[in-house]
């Protein structure tokens, strides 16, 4: 696997950080997605096997469900979820979890959902308490609430 030069890590970090402020500051997930999209193309393939990569699927997905495109932003996490430390990263969970679930995707929901609690506990579901609710009602989190 090849390593990412110092010089290109820069770059990933600078267009990760306009992209940040994109969709922070005014909303536009689709400057956004572009930014994400170009530091994405500097990672060398595979893209899975980097780390960066991670932050970066992470990102691009939250870009696609600002912008209502929920089957993108799945597809986005997804990938996520397979690079490095992805499968035990609990946002990325949370997320997997709720576009499942309003996808209707029942069982991979609570999976994700499920995982995404254990890690990070209710706390995680701060912002996001339907879901928690959504949880406890499949698997009986009856303290949760």
């Amino acid at each position: 696997m090849p390593d990412l030069s110092e010089r290109d890590e820069l770059k990933i970090d600078i267009l990760a950080e306009e992209g940040n402020v994109l969709l922070e500051d005014t909303r536009d997930w689709s400057g956004a997605l572009d930014k994400w999209k170009q530091a994405l193309n500097l990672v060398p393939d595979p893209k899975v096997a980097h780390t960066q990569s991670m932050w970066l699927y992470a990102s691009i997905g939250e870009a696609y469900a600002c912008g209502n495109k929920p089957d993108d932003a799945k597809d986005a996490f997804e990938t996520a979820y397979k690079c490095p430390d992805g499968h035990i990263n609990p946002y990325i969970l949370l997320q997997l979890g709720k576009l499942n679930a309003d996808l209707e995707n029942e069982d991979l929901a609570t999976k994700y959902l499920l995982r995404a609690y254990m890690i990070e506990g209710a706390s995680m579901f701060e912002d996001d308490m339907a879901y928690l609710d959504y949880l406890s009602k499949r698997v009986g989190l009856k303290s949760a609430l």
